[in-house]
């Protein structure tokens, strides 16, 4: 089985994987055991995705991060930005100063850097920085 990786800020949310699970989806799901866990740092290099860069984002949960691929102008944000968006931060662990910031980190990215988001449209990082400065 493959591990799941995950920032040490975040792990709490595996804890109460089952709970948030069903309040978003209105009915309790199957959940399958994880086996593996492993934990990252800030902003390392994975020792099998050496073309990866980990970007910690937090804001939307305190240990957020973002997937950059530079030879590929690509980032995945997950919940950190969306087309035109952000994460939710009025959950109990979320913050809007730290998410400034790191929309801050993000906004340093190439402008013609593809975003994928968590949810909706791709979008660019100069289309991002336009809508919201």
């Amino acid at each position: 089985s493959l591990p799941l990786i995950i920032h040490e800020k975040d792990k709490f949310l595996i804890d109460r994987l089952e709970q948030t699970a069903e309040h978003f989806l209105g009915y309790k799901p199957i959940i399958l055991p994880i086996n593996h866990l492993e934990n990252f740092p800030p902003s390392p290099r994975l020792r099998w995705a050496s073309k990866l860069k980990i970007i910690f984002t937090p804001g939307h949960t305190p240990g957020s991060c973002c997937f950059y691929f530079p030879k590929e102008n690509a980032l995945f944000t997950g919940d950190t930005l969306f087309k035109e968006a952000v994460g939710r931060t009025d959950l109990s662990y979320s913050s809007k100063v730290d998410l400034k910031k790191s929309l801050k980190k993000i906004f340093e990215l190439p402008r013609e850097t593809i975003i994928y988001s968590g949810h909706g449209e791709d979008t660019i990082i100069e289309d991002e920085k336009i809508y919201f400065n």
